[in-house]
């Protein structure tokens, strides 16, 4: 017995448009079925497919989760102008809090984005399934010999330690992190659990 891929095959080989008699054998014909050639050949593909996937289920589960985890992760994965969002509201935050009970390394991280925007170092770059966010050495405005010169410009094996953000699954994974405790100030406790006193600003 015939699989269902193969009578379908069989069915739009026998399959023939049917046009007005002043359409046939012009431009009009052409196009038309040059476009149910193409509708065809994806039926057909369509049709081959679920037969492969009746033969082989596990595999074919395979298949379909990693293309819906691909495709999940494409359709959130974030996008530069969230980054600058969050970038600017974690700064927000940050700026309500006093010296006290700031946490200085979220402050010192959020400063760090900050200034690299400023000097035009900061770069966005699409992966499709992620994003980084790196620093780069020259504004692409700089015509400096550093900046232009490939001999000098700092090797794809050291690129790591240039990222200062991950954004996947809708989320920047390292600011997110270095805010977790923004209104946690690490030092303002000693060991005994006793509360520093503030050092003042100004020496008298």
């Amino acid at each position: 017995m015939a699989s269902s891929a193969t009578r379908a095959r069989m069915f739009l080989t026998k399959f023939q448009l049917k046009m007005p008699e002043k359409w046939k054998g012009g431009r009009l014909e052409r196009i038309a079925r040059y476009f149910q050639n193409i509708a065809n050949d994806y039926k057909a593909a369509v049709l081959e497919m679920a037969e492969d996937m009746k033969a082989s289920p596990r595999k074919s589960a395979f298949y379909l989760a990693v293309l819906g985890t691909g495709a999940l992760l494409a359709k959130t994965n974030p996008s530069e102008v969230s980054f600058r969002a969050t970038v600017t509201e974690n700064a927000q935050d940050l700026m309500m809090l006093g010296d006290p009970i700031r946490n200085y390394k979220s402050d010192r991280y959020v400063q760090r984005l900050q200034e690299a925007y400023l000097e035009g170092t900061l770069r966005y770059t699409n992966c499709g399934l992620f994003s980084l966010i790196w620093i780069a050495g020259f504004d692409p405005a700089v015509s400096k010999y550093e900046a232009r010169c490939k001999q000098v410009k700092p090797r794809w094996t050291e690129f790591h330690k240039q990222v200062v953000d991950i954004g996947v699954l809708g989320r920047w994974r390292m600011i997110h992190r270095a805010m977790q405790d923004y209104d946690i100030n690490p030092d303002e406790w000693d060991e005994e659990g006793r509360k520093r006193p503030i050092k003042a600003s100004v020496e008298q």
